[in-house]
């Protein structure tokens, strides 16, 4: 990653290099992480590294890229001085990220997209089965499916009465057709005998 191109919105566009590729992403940020790699922006150019260079880069090096495991170190200590003694890597927190992101009702193509991945199973490990949350879904779906049974039963009721009122009204309409039909003939047998 070489150039970050900062929205309005908020969102950080940047070119990525993983694996050679040479995808644009669209990753969106808080305004406080966009201040942070504004300032890291000036501090690189403090330490003339150029362009080139990957844009998370050593300072002792000066602008050699950052390993996993400089990254993984850095993560330890940080957590360490904030007393965290749960292990603590990158995978671990883009892990919690998208786990987050789920709990948090994201679903699975939002997070694909937001993690990068270009098949949505690799997306699909992130997936968990809370038990006690599941209890909950199911129990609030039995309400729903209640509820959804009440306005059957309601409407069929509606269809009963209505079929109802229709053999009334059919009975009725018969009626009336029948006392036509007699009053026409009374008509004929009135004109056949003037």
């Amino acid at each position: 990653m070489q150039k970050l191109t900062y929205e309005k919105d908020g969102a950080l566009w940047f070119k990525s290099t993983k694996f050679g590729d040479d995808k644009d992403r669209v990753v969106p940020l808080a305004p406080e992480t966009v201040d942070a790699l504004r300032l890291w922006e000036v501090k690189r150019e403090a330490l003339d590294v150029n362009g080139y260079q990957r844009f998370f880069c050593s300072i002792r090096d000066l602008g050699s890229p950052l390993t996993t495991g400089s990254v993984r170190g850095m993560m330890q200590l940080r957590a360490k001085k904030a007393g965290i003694e749960r292990k603590c890597t990158p995978h671990v927190l883009r892990h919690t990220y998208a786990t987050r992101l789920l709990d948090e009702g994201f679903n699975l193509r939002e997070v694909q997209e937001l993690l990068g991945h270009a098949n949505v199973n690799t997306t699909e490990i992130y997936l968990h089965v809370n038990p006690s949350e599941l209890r909950a879904k199911i129990q609030a779906g039995n309400g729903k499916r209640d509820e959804l049974l009440g306005r059957i039963a309601a409407l069929e009721a509606g269809v009963e009465a209505f079929d109802r009122k229709l053999e009334e009204y059919q009975a009725s309409r018969d009626e009336l057709k029948k006392q036509v039909q007699f009053l026409r003939q009374e008509v004929c047998d009135a004109e056949a005998n003037s």
